[in-house]
Order: C-alpha cells, then structure tokens, then sequence
C-alpha cells in the first residue's frame, strides 16, 4: 500500500540515531500526509509539523538530502509510484480514490496507535465522574459518536460542539474528577485550544484525538491519539478517527458490563416510549 510503501522509503532514508522532537514531527507529517507532503512548500510542511522553515530543511539534511526540495522531490516520486502500482485493477474515481484512501488511513492507524496511549485515554475517562467532549466544525462529527454512544451505556459525557457561551457553561463546572476529550485535527481551531488551557486551570484530565503529535492540543494534553487524517481532493478524512472511537468505546463498556446492557435497555425502551422511532 501506498503509505506503507512511503513509510519504507523514508525508513531506508532514517539516520541510524534518533530524530529529535521537532525533527521527528516533520517525520510524521511526510510519514502520515505524503499527499500534502510531496506538493507542500517547506513553509507548509512546517506550520502543520508546528516548526519553523529551518527545522523542515535540518530534517531533510538528516535523512541525506540536500534540503526541503530535494527530499520532497524523492517523496514525491515514491509517493506516485506507490498510487500508480496500487490502482492497476481498479476503477479510477473520486468514490473509489476515497475508500482506497480510508484503507490506507485504516491500515497506518493499525501499526502506529500506540496500545499504551489507548489505555492510558481510556483510563483517563473511565476514573471520571463526568467527561465533556470538545470538537469544533467537521471534527464534530467523532466526538458526537464519541458522547452519544458512550451516554447510551451509562457513561457520563456531554458534547460541546459550540464556543461561547455554551462552551463557557460547559467548562464551568469542571473539576479535578472530570475529564476532557478534545477532538483536534488540521486546521486546529483556536477555542479548543483555549478551552483545553481552562480545563487544566481546573484540574481536569485532558485526553485528545488528533492527527500530529505535535498539533496545539496535542502539546497541552495528559493523554493523546494521534491518528492519519489525510483524505482526497480538499477532504480530510474522518474514517480512522473513528475506528479509534468506537476501539475506545468497546473499551469503556468491557469495563462495566452489566452497567452498560442495562443503560442500554433503558435507553431503547425509552425510544419506544418516547415513539421516536420509525418502524415503518
């Protein structure tokens, strides 16, 4: 696959010593986006990776090139070559580049979230007396699926899709019991930021979704999951997202299984009471 084969390319260029960290984020957006990599201007590469333009061309000089051209023009080419090998047998469309997309995003969350970070979010969530769950515009959508199926099991959560006043109200009784789930990814809006910074203030957890290592929230956080986002044409991709969602909700649930069927049962006889639900 197109990623896996990128990734190869890029480990036969690895110095054999660690990266630093800001050289290691510059890594993992041409590891994890090499679409938006390999037409990116170094100047990009470094506003998404949260560095300066001379941390992007140091990265390219440690993997053996002479700076941020040179390296793109290789990446580039693996890139292609990878696309052009993988769809010799299948219909070329926006649909299909889509799903062929989402696999690869599928296949890279696979290997790369790491089972540690996994527990330690979902600790995190299940030792909380209340958890709010933070995301803003189309990263909405995961922490809605997020909050709804997890208050259908019994377990306290509450979405914020909204700044101001809800958001204020929302923050607002947060404590050192409580946790946050900020869902972030590029570009990364600045409330969830600011909203990340007062629920430190008042001591709750912070857990947070997001596709870079080192994105805004992903500095400010206990517990972090980073997962690839990159789709087609302008599209991010909300697909490994959550798979990782619905991994950390099966988790919460294993936990209190007899709390979560009888919440459920509640909460379906109350679909029926409620008739809201269309059975045809």
């Amino acid at each position: 696959m197109s990623e896996q084969q990128v990734a190869e390319w890029l480990a036969a260029s690895s110095p054999a010593g660690r990266l630093s960290p800001k050289l290691l984020s510059v890594y993992q957006v041409l590891q994890m986006q090499p679409a938006f990599a390999s037409y990116a201007s170094a100047g990009e590469v470094a506003e998404r990776a949260g560095v300066n333009v001379a941390t992007v061309t140091r990265c390219a000089q440690s993997l053996g090139f002479t700076g941020w051209p040179h390296l793109q023009a290789g990446l580039r080419d693996a890139f292609l070559s990878s696309r052009l090998a993988d769809r010799t047998d299948v219909a070329d469309s926006p649909v299909h580049s889509a799903l062929d997309r989402d696999i690869h995003n599928l296949q890279l969350a696979a290997q790369q979230v790491d089972p540690e970070q996994v527990t330690g979010f979902v600790d995190a969530i299940a030792a909380a007396r209340r958890t709010v769950v933070l995301g803003f515009g189309t990263h909405a959508a995961v922490g809605h699926v997020l909050a709804t199926l997890g208050a259908n099991r019994g377990i306290d959560m509450v979405m914020v899709d909204q700044g101001g006043v809800r958001l204020a109200n929302a923050l607002a009784s947060l404590t050192a019991d409580d946790c946050l789930v900020a869902i972030s990814f590029w570009q990364y809006y600045r409330d969830t930021t600011t909203a990340i910074e007062l629920a430190r203030e008042a001591g709750a957890s912070i857990c947070v979704l997001t596709d870079s290592a080192s994105s805004p929230a992903a500095k400010l956080s206990d517990h972090t999951l980073v997962v690839p986002t990159e789709g087609v044409s302008f599209f991010p991709s909300m697909t490994a997202a959550l798979s990782v969602v619905y991994g950390v909700l099966s988790d919460l649930v294993a936990r209190h299984p007899e709390r979560s069927e009888n919440v459920g049962h509640r909460a379906a006889e109350l679909l029926s009471r409620l008739n809201l639900l269309d059975r045809g």
